[in-house]
C-alpha cells in the first residue's frame, strides 16, 4: 500500500506542472509566446503570463477579451474568434 501511494505521489509531482502549463493552441497560433513567457520572468521587456494575470486580472475576463480582440497601443489585436480569445484569458488567469 505504501508503495502504491508513493508511486501515485511521484506521478502527480511529474504530471501536475505539465497540466498547469498546458497552453491553449491559440497561444501558439497567435505567437503569444514570442513575447510572453508562461513562467515568471517575461521575454525582453514583455511581462510573463503570470505577471499579466496579476496586473490585469482585476479588469475581468470580458474586458480582457475585448482588449485582446481590439488591440491597444502596447499590443496588436489577437487573431481568432471570441471563444479562442476567451480560452487564452481563462488560461492566463489560472497562472496568478
Amino acid at each position: 500500500m505504501k508503495t502504491m501511494i508513493g508511486t501515485a505521489a511521484a506521478a502527480l509531482a511529474v504530471l501536475l506542472p505539465a497540466v498547469a502549463d498546458a497552453q491553449p493552441r491559440a497561444v501558439q497560433r497567435n505567437g503569444c509566446t514570442n513575447c510572453h513567457a508562461a513562467q515568471e520572468g517575461g521575454r525582453g521587456s514583455s511581462m510573463s503570463f503570470p505577471e499579466l494575470a496579476r496586473k490585469y486580472g482585476s479588469l475581468g475576463e470580458d474586458q480582457l477579451v475585448k482588449q485582446l480582440k481590439d488591440g491597444s497601443t502596447n499590443h496588436p489585436p489577437i487573431r481568432g474568434n471570441e471563444a479562442q480569445t476567451r480560452e487564452i484569458i481563462q488560461w492566463m488567469l489560472t497562472l496568478k
